[in-house]
């Protein structure tokens, strides 16, 4: 199954901009890489933080 992020922020109900910036972001922070087919998240523990964040 081939997800755009279009596709991926439908799913989990987000505007695709909001998403796309999302991404962005913590590419910036280097939490995640992405390449044209992929998203790798490189910091688990950075990224559970920034989540835990964004929650409360």
């Amino acid at each position: 199954m081939k997800l755009t992020q279009e596709g991926m922020a439908e799913n989990i109900g987000m505007p695709s901009l909001n998403f796309r910036r999302g991404l962005r972001r913590l590419r910036e922070s280097k939490i995640i890489t992405t390449s044209r087919r992929d998203i790798e998240v490189i910091d688990w523990p950075a990224l559970y933080l920034t989540i835990a964040v964004q929650i409360c």
